[in-house]
């Protein structure tokens, strides 16, 4: 399963730093946590060092191109992965299968670009919405 969440929280994170907030992340992560049963507060503590990193970087990547915040979403994805598969292992006592994170990995960032897209047309339609009740 694709980490989906991630999606909207780096885009709007990178794109519109100020409308993503923290709690959001949160409470995300701890909804995705009770329906998965992961460890409770596990996905919403990852969740919230992805967007505090996001936010962080938003002023470097902002601008960029769709390949640069592609790759940089990689690389974050892969640290979230990683992370989740160590503390899921550390706290069960067993090593979890390592295959199965590359595999959610792969599916995550095999599928950006279509929410990516997705996304970018959202906000098209939303800074055309506000152009025109601004100017209305």
């Amino acid at each position: 399963m694709p980490l989906l969440p991630l999606f909207p929280i780096f885009y709007w994170g990178t794109i519109q730093s100020p409308e993503m907030p923290y709690w959001f992340a949160c409470l995300t992560g701890l909804m995705l946590d009770v329906v998965s049963g992961t460890p409770l507060g596990l996905s919403a503590l990852l969740y919230l060092i992805f967007l505090v990193i996001t936010h962080s970087q938003s002023k470097y990547i902002h601008k960029e191109g769709f390949m640069i915040m592609w790759g940089y979403f990689v690389m974050l994805v892969a640290i979230i992965c990683a992370s989740q598969w160590f503390i899921i292992s550390l706290s069960g006592n067993q090593s979890q299968a390592i295959p199965a994170a590359f595999v959610q990995w792969l599916l995550t960032i095999g599928l950006y670009p279509l929410f990516h897209k997705l996304f970018d047309n959202i906000a098209e339609y939303i800074k055309q919405r506000r152009w025109i009740l601004t100017h209305a």
